[in-house]
């Protein structure tokens, strides 16, 4: 079962991942250098672990959260 506070951190990590690579995503796809690109998604993939991190998940933990809210209509 999920709790309600694990449910209220997933939402927000989901909402600021999004957010986040609405951000990166556009700088990735136009980045010409595969390394400009490697380095850009690394810059996401950090904003993501500490939004991550700012809510007390690690994404161990928000896995199965994602999980289980995908799999269940009333979570959702």
């Amino acid at each position: 079962m999920v709790s309600d506070s694990d449910l209220r951190a997933f939402a927000k990590v989901y909402v600021d991942y999004h957010n986040i690579w609405q951000t990166y995503e556009p700088r990735i796809s136009k980045a010409e250098h595969p390394r400009e690109k490697d380095k850009i998604q690394k810059e996401g993939n950090v904003k993501v672990k500490q939004a991550l991190e700012k809510q007390g998940l690690t994404a161990q933990s928000y896995n199965p959260l994602f999980t289980a809210v995908n799999r269940n209509a009333t979570l959702r």
